[in-house]
């Protein structure tokens, strides 16, 4: 799997806040196959 290239991704970010942004989004998938896996939101 190549990598896109940086251009396309604008200003290279710090590895620390690709970490950060990565378990934030492993955390919202998580959340989302949570949620469908229990068939809507019914506390919201």
């Amino acid at each position: 799997m190549s990598r896109p290239p940086i251009q396309m991704e604008g200003p290279y970010l710090p590895r620390r806040v690709r970490r950060t942004v990565m378990r934030w989004l492993v955390l919202a998938l998580f959340g989302a196959l949570i949620v469908i896996k229990f068939g809507g939101t019914p506390w919201l």
